[in-house]
């Protein structure tokens, strides 16, 4: 049996007395699809801080790629974050650089590539998201939804294992929702990744997920495959 890239074994946060997430347990494998459904508030956006290192102070275990994030050492986990890409809600862009350098700066933090194949791998990315015209304008010049392809570009210039989006569907008609899924569909199959969203539309999820984790009152409902989740719902 393949082992889960990631896993969160009864893990709990608070941010002072008020519970964020309170004794979650899920596994997420290679080559999957993993919805995290909720309202806002409910402490998903945090559990995926949790996967990237970005949360401290939680309770349980979560491991990641083979590393345990509490014990492991500090450069490994940093490490990691390499083999992770993530679109944020707000889409964390730079503004002062442009979407081609957005999309490029993790090829310049993170290898020696010459500047001509930096250019011809962002070339080619930029073509794959249909955006080659707004390639040379700054996010703020940019509507959310184009800001949201630049944040995917960013999120997967450097082909990482794991794939994750906060609130996928939002900022998005149904238009480029349904780009941007065929767009993740086939980039989980051409790298055998793993796909972790958010969202607060559960019918989304179950038609786009192969496990869903529902999160009600900073607690886990119900975590299983779509037709486990159907049969919960009935």
């Amino acid at each position: 049996m393949q082992e889960p890239i990631i896993k969160f074994d009864d893990v709990s946060f608070k941010r002072g007395e008020e519970t964020i997430f309170q004794n979650i347990s899920f596994a997420c494998y290679p080559n999957e699809t993993f919805a995290i459904v909720g309202i806002d508030g409910c402490g998903k956006g945090a559990i995926l801080k949790a996967i990237v290192g970005l949360l401290y102070g939680y309770t349980g275990q979560i491991t990641v790629l083979g590393k345990n994030l509490r014990t492991s050492p500090y450069l490994e986990v940093q490490d990691l974050k390499k083999r992770i890409g993530y679109i944020f809600e707000e889409f964390a862009l730079i503004n002062n650089l442009s979407a081609f350098e957005n999309i490029a700066l993790p090829l310049r933090y993170h290898t020696k590539w010459s500047e001509s194949k930096i250019q011809e791998e962002v070339t080619t990315i930029i073509k794959l998201l249909d955006i080659e015209k707004y390639k040379d304008l700054r996010p703020s010049f940019l509507n959310a939804t184009t800001r949201k392809l630049v944040g995917l570009g960013r999120a997967i210039i450097l082909k990482p294992e794991i794939l994750i989006f906060d609130k996928i569907n939002i900022s998005l008609n149904l238009y480029y929702l349904e780009f941007i899924l065929e767009l993740v569909t086939n980039y989980e199959k051409e790298t055998n990744g793993t796909i972790i969203y958010t969202t607060d539309d559960l019918s989304f999820a179950k038609n786009h997920a192969d496990k869903i984790l529902i999160i009600h009152d900073h607690k886990t409902l119900i975590m299983g495959s779509k037709l486990e989740v159907e049969k919960f719902n009935n």
